[in-house]
């Protein structure tokens, strides 16, 4: 297609630019690969341009950080002025949140990509477009996110946030408002039994989100024997079983080291609870 055809098809379809433009770096064999096209992640695509509000519960490595960092430079490059805000647990975290954003603009072809305002590499916390798009990167510290005004947030691992309540309390109100999408994406903090993450997962979809749990089986070469594989390897079987749930039970379970009681227990008798006998 011609360059203006393409970039108008890219406009109008996130999915689009990722199957046909989206290049990422294979953390495992530092290898610049395409994004692929699962379809746990074509869903992916066709939600966030469908849907205000997401909460995704994930295993480890299923290409949500990716997708999302495709999609905040989707949404500032083709729907300006876009200000998108990406939140992670500490400063060289959103950093590197911010570098995937950028190595994704890197690899596109120069008809997809837009002049940046000032320096191209020498701001590490954001991106500026001259159509006043901006893409922000904040360590997700208990002030982020109060004076944000931003179209997009992605709060991505969000369940390691020790100040997610009251970053989602300060973001609310623009949400609620419809100036604001808010994504959440997370895998299971293997350390704590509650968090507001957790809450905000189990509400859902009453409280207006979107949830979807991606289990360890999404990605196509992971099989039985794989899964075998890596649980032997593993040191912390508890973690293990946090960042690889088969189920979004096996997610948000507490994790048995820190339970006062057995959960294999605690289960058999929910399994034989009667329901109440009523009061003559």
């Amino acid at each position: 297609a011609l360059p203006a055809t393409e970039r108008e098809l890219c406009r109008r379809s996130f999915l689009h630019f990722m199957t046909e433009h989206a290049w990422i770096l294979d953390r495992n064999t530092q290898a610049v690969v395409k994004w692929q096209a699962w379809p746990h992640l074509v869903q992916a695509c066709q939600d966030l341009q469908a849907e205000r509000r997401l909460i995704w519960l994930k295993s480890r490595h299923a290409g949500a950080s990716w997708t999302a960092a495709g999609y905040a430079y989707w949404m500032a490059e083709f729907h300006p002025p876009s200000g998108i805000a990406l939140l992670r647990q500490g400063e060289t975290e959103s950093q590197q949140f911010l570098d995937m954003v950028k190595f994704i603009r890197e690899h596109v072809p120069p008809f997809l990509r837009s002049p940046l305002k000032g320096s191209e590499d020498g701001n590490k916390s954001e991106m500026v477009w001259p159509s006043y798009s901006m893409i922000h990167a904040y360590p997700a510290t208990k002030h982020a996110g109060r004076s944000a005004t931003e179209t997009v947030v992605i709060m991505d691992e969000a369940a390691f946030h020790e100040f997610f309540e009251e970053n989602y309390a300060a973001l609310a109100p623009t949400v609620d408002l419809g100036k604001a999408q808010l994504i959440v994406s997370s895998t299971s903090n293997h350390e704590t039994i509650d968090s507001g993450f957790k809450r905000l997962w189990r509400a859902a979809p009453g409280n207006n989100f979107k949830p979807v749990f991606w289990p360890w089986t999404v990605r196509p070469e992971r099989d039985a024997v794989w899964y075998a594989e890596r649980q032997k390897e593993a040191t912390d079987p508890v973690r293990f079983s946090k960042e690889y749930p088969a189920s979004a039970e096996e997610a948000l379970a507490a994790p048995q080291t820190i339970m006062a009681f057995s959960k294999d227990a605690l289960d058999a008798m929910r399994l034989e609870t009667r329901e109440a006998i009523a009061w003559m």
